[in-house]
């Protein structure tokens, strides 16, 4: 029994110590910490604008305790367990020392330990983000009671509920909701195991879809993080040379991941075009592609010092890019005098959930049409990659052309 016991933790040890310099926990627990300063933005700006504390667990009551935040949170767990059933060189030396339950048993230990330290990963990143107009005690803060009894957190989406002030402290508050992402995601990951040692891993991700699908129902937006997922997954199956594939996986996740920002960019560009102001956009946009050239010469190549990363200099160049032009572009808006009345307007349509679904309404028509444009030549990308590498690369010299053409017509 003591026998079995040491192999079970040995291998859940040696899952773990695949973690080291492993691009994909990385990219998980990354894109974790993002997402938690998106969810808990609302909160801390609501904070600072009225000038008052949080208890340094209330953000994280306030986010987690919404269903929805909870499977966001869930289904960045597809990328950490990605290579379920962790079938490495060591399996064979395993299987030959020990059963197959207990090795079974020992992958079920690893994907429970690490789904918990995911969800303390979580917990730690909302008390980071909020720690500098925080307070530890166990009392709940103005803050959370101008929400409660004023009505705005319904109206912020929050929900912070006068009942559960009353009833309850902060620290017991977050311990439930802490135990709650902690057994829905530990259902999920160990049914998504499971579904994997038996039937393969395409059918522990439909399970894991499955499982998630009333959510996923509920809150359409979704679909795009699970398909963005499910590509990352099975790149290989479209068809790409060999070769390709461990140049694609990193620069698909980076760039991936700068879309969120480019996308920003994007709404505050056609606010700017749409009040007959098209010159600020454009500054901030030759400024980028100017800064993504350089960027491109010094990560590509390893110039001034830096390493020399290829394809992954490309895509982190776009990355840096592109979070600076949001950022100069939010600060030049906010700042600016003659933006005033604008960014009071904007502040105001921000924290109201009837003007941002008023808002949703006249914009997702205009999102589908940009995103199946943009779904087309991506697609066009893909079918040329199935002929060989020199054709996809002369493809992109075209494309990029084309483009530059494109651009100039669609301004005029």
């Amino acid at each position: 029994m003591w026998y079995k016991g040491k192999m079970v933790l040995s291998v859940a040890s040696y899952n773990f110590l695949r973690w080291h310099k492993n691009a994909r926990v990385v990219t998980a627990f990354l894109l974790d910490f993002i997402l938690c300063y998106l969810l808990t933005d609302k909160a801390v700006q609501f904070a600072v604008e009225r000038d008052t504390t949080m208890q340094i667990f209330e953000a994280f009551i306030w986010t987690f305790g919404d269903s929805n935040a909870i499977l966001l949170v869930s289904l960045l767990l597809l990328i950490l367990f990605a290579d379920m059933p962790f079938i490495t060189t060591a399996t064979p030396f395993y299987l030959m020392r020990t059963t197959r339950r207990v090795w079974v048993v020992g992958q079920m230990v690893y994907v429970a330990l690490a789904t918990m330290l995911f969800m303390v990963f979580t917990l730690f990143s909302t008390v980071v983000l909020t720690m500098q107009n925080a307070f530890t005690g166990n009392r709940w803060s103005r803050t959370a009671a101008a929400l409660a009894y004023s009505g705005s957190g319904k109206e912020l989406n929050l929900p912070s509920a006068v009942k559960a002030i009353e009833m309850s402290r902060p620290w017991q508050s977050m311990l439930w909701v802490l135990a709650l992402m902690l057994l829905y995601t530990l259902v999920m990951v160990l049914v998504m195991l499971l579904f994997n040692i038996w039937k393969g891993q395409m059918a522990g991700i439909a399970a894991v879809i499955s499982f998630s699908c009333y959510g996923l129902l509920l809150n359409p937006g979704l679909i795009g993080l699970v398909l963005l997922a499910v590509i990352y997954l099975f790149i290989d199956s479209f068809g790409q040379e060999p070769e390709l594939l461990p140049l694609i996986r990193p620069y698909f996740v980076i760039v991936g991941i700068s879309i969120i920002f480019a996308l920003g960019f994007n709404v505050l560009k056609q606010f700017t075009d749409g009040i007959c102001k098209p010159v600020v956009s454009m500054l901030f946009l030759m400024g980028g592609n100017v800064l993504n050239i350089f960027g491109n010469w010094v990560l590509i190549y390893g110039k001034l010092g830096c390493p020399e990363l290829g394809l992954m200099g490309a895509g982190l160049s776009t990355l840096i890019s592109r979070i600076l032009m949001l950022l100069c572009f939010v600060l030049y808006i906010f700042k600016s005098e003659q933006f005033k009345a604008y960014a009071q307007a904007i502040k105001e349509a921000l924290f109201s959930r009837v003007k941002m679904r008023h808002i949703f309404n006249m914009g997702y028509p205009v999102a589908i049409q940009m995103g199946l444009e943009a779904s087309t030549f991506s697609f066009s990308a893909i079918m040329v990659g199935w002929i060989n590498v020199t054709a996809l690369a002369a493809h992109q010299v075209a494309i990029t052309i084309s483009q530059l053409f494109f651009l100039m017509m669609q301004g005029l």
